[in-house]
């Protein structure tokens, strides 16, 4: 996994996790507490991935997905990382053009997993 990563992620905890993981591996990143701050990083940075929690306090996860994928520039691969992880929401999320769908109930390890499986895939 090289270049850049955007945590999109209101828990203060799981923010921290995330970024303990990707300084271990030593990978640039920024965080982004809302849909709003998003906005901003994705323009800002065009990180090649997202990590995207679908509860944010400004906007539904879900709603982020088409825009991030409709940026005028390579869009970036997105992985869902969420605890709203039934059947429908999953499926609704890679309808809307999600790479990856990861449940905030499996080890943070197994996030980077599939991070680092889709980046050579």
């Amino acid at each position: 996994m090289k270049n850049h990563v955007l945590i999109i992620e209101s828990d203060d905890g799981i923010i921290e996790l995330l970024e303990c993981r990707l300084d271990l591996l030593k990978v640039s990143y920024s965080v982004a507490k809302s849909a709003k701050e998003a906005r901003v990083h994705l323009k800002k940075h065009r990180p090649s991935w997202v990590i995207l929690s679908l509860k944010l306090p400004d906007q539904n996860g879900l709603s982020l997905i088409q825009k991030i994928k409709k940026m005028p520039f390579h869009p970036p691969r997105v992985i869902v990382y969420s605890m709203q992880d039934d059947p429908n929401t999953t499926q609704l999320a890679y309808a809307l053009g999600a790479d990856e769908f990861v449940s905030k109930m499996e080890p943070v390890s197994y996030l980077f997993e599939v991070v680092l499986q889709s980046s050579v895939g």
